[in-house]
């Protein structure tokens, strides 16, 4: 059972990624001042935690989506905002990046839980 949890922590750390770039490219163009599309980014990809957060309700709670979708979103939205105004990677571009940064960030906090709290037991005695 914890490992679906967890397989459902990471499917959200991607779709959270996911979903903040496609977010940043509807609205940031490649006339944007790159300080402007750095903060519009960070805010548009922050938004894209709350579906998430609704679509997870009945799986796992808010405390478990909250800290790192917006670890995920705040980064992917500022690189996305910065690269599409900049014009250095397309949308195409920017996908894969963002599934790689929400699967380390993810892997991040899941590691850095496991040192605070040890190996969790999957309750056999």
């Amino acid at each position: 059972m914890r490992f679906l949890f967890k397989l459902v922590d990471y499917i959200l750390a991607v779709f959270m990624g996911v979903a903040s770039v496609w977010l940043v490219s509807l609205v940031v163009g490649s006339g944007w001042n790159m300080f402007i599309a750095m903060f519009v980014g960070m805010f548009l990809g922050m938004l894209a935690v709350f579906p998430a957060l609704l679509f997870s309700c009945g799986v796992t709670t808010a405390f478990h989506v909250l800290p790192v979708g917006m670890l995920i979103t705040m980064f992917t939205g500022m690189i996305a905002g910065m690269a599409i105004a900049m014009g250095a990677l397309s949308t195409s571009q920017l996908y894969p990046l963002a599934i790689f940064i929400a699967a380390t960030v993810q892997l991040a906090i899941d590691r850095y839980d496991m040192k605070l709290k040890g190996e969790v037991p999957l309750g056999r005695t």
